[in-house]
């Protein structure tokens, strides 16, 4: 019984590095500002989305994209894939943040993204 236990937390000590989760890009940790673009979303679905981070009040959400630290963009559902949320600096092409959400897919899913993203930028 003690060697199976031992056989247990060594394994957990051995596996914690690789269960870490990835670092959060230093840039959407300092960013201020961000702008939102709408891909194929619903309007609904667009403005829930500008809800969501207004809730949040972590960035400020810009009407230009002049000034914006982050440009956060919004794509039109894929079945069977769910809605598609990506994050990247202004001009640039490399992401920052993908997610995609399944959950509801008629129901409130900016909620269900930005509640991820919050997680990984605050460390819950």
């Amino acid at each position: 019984m003690k060697v199976a236990t031992l056989l247990v937390v060594a394994t957990l000590l051995v596996a914690a590095p690789v269960l870490a989760k990835a670092p959060v890009p230093r840039a959407l940790l300092e960013a201020k500002t961000i702008f939102l673009v709408n891909e194929g979303a619903g309007q609904g679905t667009f403005d829930d989305l500008a809800d969501a981070f207004r809730k949040w009040g972590r960035y400020e959400l810009l009407d230009d994209p002049t000034g914006a630290d982050l440009i956060v963009t919004i794509g039109a559902l894929q079945w069977y894939r769910g809605w598609p949320m990506t994050i990247t600096k202004p001009g640039e092409t490399t992401l920052l943040w993908t997610d995609k959400q399944k959950k509801g897919l008629t129901k409130n899913v900016a909620d269900s993204l930005v509640k991820e993203l919050r997680k990984r930028v605050e460390g819950k």
